[in-house]
């Protein structure tokens, strides 16, 4: 109930997130939701896109790469993990220019 529930909130963009006392949000404890059902890609997808919409792309790039390890139902959703994992490593590179 839990894996179905915090899929359903990343999935629309509502996951939970605390606040942490000094005015920043902590983020979802993403291991731990790993643990929930390991050998499914959509769990690492899942992973991904929650680090990706708080701008952790290095750690979306970890989830996306292990969700293309799993074994995944059509190509289009492989294709979309490609997408997906491209997207991420853009967005790192350009944080990482940014920053000299």
């Amino acid at each position: 109930m839990v894996y179905r529930r915090l899929k359903a909130e990343i999935d629309a963009g509502t996951a939970p997130a605390t606040a942490t006392g000094t005015g920043e949000a902590a983020m979802l404890d993403l291991p731990a939701f790993v643990r929930l059902n390991p050998q499914l890609y959509d769990t690492y997808r899942l992973a991904g896109d929650y680090s990706m919409r708080h701008g952790r792309y290095a750690e979306a790039i970890g989830y996306y790469q292990a969700a293309l390890t799993k074994e995944i139902a059509t190509m289009g959703e492989k294709e979309q993990l490609e997408e997906k994992l491209d997207k991420a490593r853009k967005k790192l590179d350009k944080v990482q220019k940014r920053l000299g």
